[in-house]
């Protein structure tokens, strides 16, 4: 199999890199095992991205999601804004009695 050179594989960021980083900040239970996973993370950055308001098809880019639709399934509902809703809706009715 061909690797790219300077690429490294999850196992080896997971023990050199992430394992012990949890350990020097304490994220660890009391045999060691991390807290969080890689995964739970990346999530927790997602739904800071989206209350950041940053662009969903950003969003999708820095996950690495191969469309957008991917992104909207996992984290479509972090995108709701009732208020925003309530108000679109409101103008709809509005242009609907002027029509």
């Amino acid at each position: 199999m061909h690797r790219c050179p300077g690429l490294q594989n999850y196992a080896n960021i997971y023990n050199r890199i992430y394992v012990p980083m949890m350990r020097d900040l304490g994220l660890v239970d009391g045999e060691g095992n991390c807290l969080f996973t890689i995964h739970s993370l990346r999530h927790a950055a997602a739904s800071l991205f989206i209350e950041q308001g940053w662009n969903p098809k950003k969003i999708q880019t820095l996950l690495g999601h191969a469309n957008i639709t991917m992104t909207m399934d996992c984290y479509g509902h972090l995108f709701e804004d009732p208020e925003k809703d309530v108000a679109m809706f409101e103008k709809l009715e509005q242009d609907f009695r002027a029509a």
